[in-house]
């Protein structure tokens, strides 16, 4: 099973101020992607039995100020959507 913690989320968790009710609730899905069950599980109960990898992060930044570096190209194409 795979899900997403983020750090600020694994910190607040293990802080002594929420360790005792920090829940995941982990919801599972069919092959049609409709939710089937939810497991609510206390995250000091799941690390123990859990790897923990890095999964993603969102980058934020104001794209004129690269624009006006000169140091980006833009390349030409087509926005999906």
């Amino acid at each position: 099973m795979r899900t997403t913690v983020v750090d600020n989320e694994y910190q607040t968790s293990l802080s002594a101020e929420h360790c005792d009710g920090y829940y995941f609730y982990l919801v599972f899905f069919d092959g049609s992607r409709n939710p089937v069950e939810l497991l609510a599980i206390v995250a000091d109960q799941l690390y123990p039995k859990t790897e923990l990898l890095p999964s993603s992060y969102e980058v934020r930044f104001d794209r004129k100020e690269f624009e006006k570096s000169g140091k980006v190209r833009v390349l030409p194409g087509k926005a999906k959507g």
